[in-house]
């Protein structure tokens, strides 16, 4: 998000959760006695474009979101762990 400003305008999901919303979730856990695993996360999925325009927007810098390599990236995921990483959805489902 530093760097470049073009970034591929490929949408999808993420779940993420805020530290304060972690630290609201471990508290209730803790308070409760529960045992267990859990998997906290925000109510909103994120869009990893939106979300490197967000924090380029922050750093006082212009994205430009390039349409039409939705396409090439998604064919390209199947051969490269970086491009899944950046452009793959993972999240849990609510």
């Amino acid at each position: 998000a530093k760097y470049t400003l073009f970034f591929p305008r490929v949408h999808n999901k993420r779940s993420m959760i805020s530290i304060e919303r972690l630290c609201e979730n471990m508290c209730d856990f803790i308070v409760r006695s529960e045992t267990g695993v859990i998997l906290p996360q925000d109510e909103e999925y994120v869009d990893t474009c939106l979300l490197v325009k967000q924090m380029r927007s922050e750093m006082g810098k212009r994205t430009i979101l390039v349409p039409g390599f939705g396409w090439l990236i998604h064919f390209f995921m199947r051969y490269s762990n970086i491009l899944m990483k950046m452009f793959g959805e993972f999240y849990f489902f609510k």
